[in-house]
């Protein structure tokens, strides 16, 4: 993986495909070679249409390997965001140690959901003063 601030000016000049485009004055042309196929066959298709270019003469450009799908897998879904939580009694607690689940809870706007077997936090005597004035 890439870390952040990996494609600057510079490497996006030195890369092949943007060499071959400028060199060439290539417009790429994008076509939709197959219908909707499952990951593990789109992986083991890709290496296949690659070679079949490659045999018609073709210069490849890939600097990979073919077969990686990318993407990432979510770890923290939402079922597993409110399974890491009920290990812990307070916000708190499932803050310091699952920061992940609780920032992927607080993401997508499931940390309610997440901790909702927790207790309330009472508020404040100095918060109360303020809502009592108020009133």
């Amino acid at each position: 993986m890439r870390r952040y601030g990996y494609w600057t000016l510079q490497r996006c000049k030195d890369d092949a495909v943007y060499k071959h485009i400028t060199k060439t004055g290539l417009a790429p042309n994008f076509k939709i070679l197959t219908n909707f196929i499952s990951e593990k066959l789109s992986s083991e298709l890709e290496g296949q249409i690659v070679d079949l270019y490659r045999n018609s003469g073709w210069n490849i450009l890939n600097k990979n390997k073919t077969g990686a799908i990318g993407g990432n897998n979510l770890k923290w879904t939402k079922e597993n965001c409110i399974l890491e939580a009920k290990k812990y009694a307070t916000k708190s607690e499932f803050f310091k140690n699952a920061s992940g689940a609780y920032d992927a809870a607080h993401r997508n706007g499931w940390l309610s959901i997440c901790c909702s077997h927790m207790p309330k936090k009472a508020p404040s005597p100095h918060t109360l003063e303020i809502y009592i004035k108020r009133i």
